[in-house]
């Protein structure tokens, strides 16, 4: 019994280390849909081919019986399956020893199937799809040893399927893919051991994607007939510029990359990846470590956190006339000032905070376009906002929020309209002059400025496309200072302000688009029936929310009979007939 057993053991092992051997030395093609049917009856426990594999023509629909296979040694080639839609089936498949040819299979859309393949040894080409769109199900690729060449595949839409992809071992290829538009994919390819060739691609606008290449990794680089291609200067194609003696061919793309020349004055705009300034010296040292750098392409940051106590002045940064990533200035205890911005035109985002020590905002005179947010907040010091008078645009958010010895802003007399502004929580606020010729904003949001009187920084602001919103300002008596507003696009919302005793200010405002009004708990508001108020009354849809006003203006009742009465009185003024609302409704007739 004991020998029977053994020979039983014995026979287990024999099959477990003939099935962990490798098969098909010779390879193996298939032609038919059958072969690759009976493959794991033909050839059981393949799963390590060490020869090439070929799969051809167009009865092939389908690789579910491959999935056993987890290793090729040779190579793959796909070849005219004019029948296969993907790779379904290659699923356990994580090497490929030499390279992997897809090419002419009419149906195909995706690489799905391929997500466990980490290595091909030798090249990848993927050419020749009508119907490709995406190459989805490459996730896993890290190295290619030889060439990638991708052509010919005009619906192709992005590279994400190489997210993963870190080296190409010799030749970069993209060609004539009608569809793409930038190398969105490439993100974590980082060496090239030969040429770049990027040709006839007619969507292509930007080299954006292989910006971390290295650029001691290119051997020759050639970049033509990509007609819609502008922007080339990434870091990878600046730095290989500045310093390659290898060949160069770049010509006929669009203007920015229609010739070596001009990439190259496209890149000397300096430090596309940004800066980040934490030490007063490393602010020193910027001219020197950055000669002629006045256009920083990334992002500035000025600060850290916890609260910086080195940086004193921004003298150094003297001649820097354009920042196209944000500007931060945050968290500096001990500067005063930001004088060294004098050269400053444009900034893309401009937020500054917690600068405790800033008493104002001098070096800020040559500033005069900010495409998305302006943002002063959290300052300790603060009393006045001026300096900012050359300002006359804000692409999105202003915010001058929190500063509690903020006294007055005095200083955007340019600025002609912006996004959404946000005037929160300044409790020393008095004087908002400012703003004579803001005429249009988003949004206006003034809440908590608790020695705020009145609005009349504001006296030419004549159109609020979305909401305005006036919440819980202890002081303001009244909105006087509105007096042009003529339009609000959605939303009124007048609420908590104790001392406010009148809407008279926003009389002639049309507020016939509006979706919301709500008058609420404004101690003191006892006149509401003004003629844009009335008018909404009139049988608008909007949603009104009136109450906890003072009386005259405690509900929409209330409010309603005011408006009767003020129409009643200015008719009995009049010497003619007056029909009031207009148009009338049924039995509403004064005479």
């Amino acid at each position: 019994m004991k020998r029977i057993s053994l020979i039983i053991l014995m026979v287990l092992v024999s099959q477990v280390v003939v099935f962990s051997q490798g098969c098909l030395p010779e390879g193996i093609t298939f032609t038919t849909q059958q072969q690759i049917d009976d493959f794991q009856t033909n050839y059981p426990g393949c799963t390590e081919i060490e020869g090439d594999v070929t799969l051809q023509y167009s009865d092939i629909t389908n690789l579910n019986g491959l999935n056993v296979i987890t290793s090729i040694n040779g190579y793959l080639d796909v070849l005219c399956c004019t029948s296969l839609a993907d790779f379904t089936g290659l699923e356990n498949l994580t090497y490929i020893g030499n390279s992997l040819h897809i090419v002419y299979n009419d149906a195909l859309t995706t690489l799905s199937g391929l997500e466990s393949l980490e290595y091909i040894g030798g090249y990848l080409l993927i050419s020749g799809h009508d119907e490709l769109l995406n190459l989805n199900g490459l996730e896993s690729l890290t190295i290619v040893g030889s060439d990638l060449i991708i052509q010919e595949n005009p619906l192709l839409q992005n590279f994400y399927g190489f997210s993963n992809l870190e080296n190409v071992g010799n030749l970069f290829w993209i060609d004539e893919n009608e569809s793409i538009t930038n190398f969105e994919g490439f993100e974590s390819l980082t060496k090239i051991g030969g040429d770049i060739k990027i040709e006839q691609n007619d969507q292509l606008v930007s080299l954006f994607g292989i910006e971390n290449v290295e650029p001691d990794s290119i051997n020759n680089l050639y970049i033509y007939f990509n007609y819609a291609l502008q922007e080339c200067d990434i870091y990878s194609i600046c730095q290989y510029l500045a310093s390659s003696t290898n060949y160069i061919e770049i010509h006929n793309n669009a203007a920015g990359c229609h010739s070596q020349t001009e990439v190259e004055e496209a890149c000397a705009s300096c430090l596309p990846e940004g800066i980040t300034f934490t030490t007063q010296q490393q602010i020193d040292d910027f001219q020197t470590n950055y000669p002629g750098c006045t256009e920083i392409e990334g992002d500035v940051n000025i600060g850290s956190y916890p609260p910086n106590n080195s940086i004193t002045n921004l003298d150094s940064l003297c001649e820097i006339t354009r920042i196209n990533g944000w500007l931060w200035i945050t968290y500096n205890n001990l500067l005063s000032d930001f004088s060294g911005l004098n050269s400053l035109e444009y900034c893309n985002d401009l937020q500054m905070a917690q600068n405790n020590s800033v008493i104002n905002f001098e070096g800020f005179n040559s500033l005069d376009s900010i495409s998305w947010y302006f943002s002063i907040a959290n300052f300790d010091s603060l009393e006045t906002v001026s300096g900012f008078n050359n300002l006359d645009y804000v692409g999105d958010n202003i915010f001058i929020n929190n500063n509690e010895n903020l006294v007055e802003i005095t200083g955007f007399s340019s600025l002609s309209s912006a996004g959404p502004f946000y005037l929160n929580n300044n409790n020393s606020l008095t004087n908002i002059s400012g703003f004579s010729s803001l005429s249009s904003l988003s949004c206006l949001y003034i809440s908590n400025n608790n020695s705020l009187t009145g609005l009349s920084g504001f006296g030419q602001l004549d159109s609020i496309n979305n909401e305005l919103l006036i919440y819980q300002n202890n002081n303001i008596s009244d909105l006087n200072g509105l007096q042009n507003l003529s339009f609000i696009g959605t939303k009124l919302d007048i609420r908590g302000n104790p001392q406010i005793v009148s809407l008279s200010g926003i009389d002639s405002v049309d507020l016939s688009s509006i979706y919301g009004l709500r008058i609420e708990d404004n101690s003191s508001l006892s006149e509401c029936a003004i003629t844009s108020i009335c008018d909404l009354l009139d049988g608008s849809t909007a949603s009104i929310e009136i109450e906890n006003n003072a009386a005259g203006c405690n509900n929409q009742q209330e409010v309603e009979e005011a408006c009767q009465a003020f129409t009643e009185d200015i008719s009995a003024k009049e010497n003619n007939i007056t029909i009031f609302p207009n148009p009338a409704k049924k039995n509403n007739y004064h005479i």
